[in-house]
């Protein structure tokens, strides 16, 4: 069903990925967790929530351009996906891209759903602290 996907080439990208169920039928929390890797038609993810499954979802990937970063430029973006999981397995789950809905700085708040943006808040205060405690895994 999914042949070809694997055959793309994955880059090695830790970022943080806040994951929504895209229904609102799910009765589940959005979660925050990392990518282990992103290609261009799905990324890994640590951990597994138990609504995945099959369900479909909003994944927000949260990534800071920092070599081109200036005072002057927007740096960190939010690209939003429609997705799936999978597979997944003792480490994690995979993703699919199936739609991309948006990618936009952090500083256009106005287009993000309340939990990204208490997600970009949790992140922001992350980096400032170096404390990823609370990074869910599972």
């Amino acid at each position: 069903m999914f042949t070809g996907i694997r055959k793309i080439e994955r880059y090695s990208l830790i970022c943080p990925i806040l994951l929504s169920p895209l229904s609102s039928s799910v009765s589940a929390q959005p979660i925050l967790s990392l990518t282990k890797n992103i290609s261009a038609q799905g990324a890994y993810v640590s951990g597994c929530p138990q609504w995945v499954g099959s369900s479909q979802m909003f994944a927000s990937i949260f990534y800071e351009i920092s070599f081109l970063a200036q005072k002057e430029a927007e740096s960190r973006f939010l690209m939003r996906f429609r997705s799936r999981a999978i597979r997944n397995d003792d480490d994690g789950f995979a993703l699919e891209f199936f739609c991309k809905d948006m990618i936009l700085p952090l500083s256009k708040q106005c287009n993000m759903s309340r939990y990204e943006i208490k997600a970009a808040e949790m992140i922001e205060c992350m980096l400032l602290t170096r404390d990823f405690s609370k990074f869910r895994y599972h």
